[in-house]
């Protein structure tokens, strides 16, 4: 059985958006620190299909809520 790697950039290949290293570190710069009384979901610069996977990447029972509080945490520092 293939093991799949959990990576910051799967998070963002997953809806297609620019998932190099250097593009991910530039987005987060770009936009940190995002206040504390914003959803993570709802940052303004996800689109409506990004906002939906990550609120249910944190509901299911899966390995992608890991990686979703990882960047939360790298948006919000």
């Amino acid at each position: 059985m293939e093991q799949f790697e959990y990576l910051i950039s799967n998070l963002f290949s997953q809806q297609g958006l620019a998932n190099s290293q250097k593009e991910i570190d530039l987005l987060i710069d770009t936009h940190r620190p995002i206040a504390d009384d914003v959803e993570f979901s709802d940052i303004l610069f996800w689109t409506q299909s990004y906002s939906d996977f990550l609120r249910e990447a944190l509901a299911d029972d899966s390995d992608w809520p890991e990686l979703v509080f990882r960047l939360n945490n790298r948006l919000l520092s």
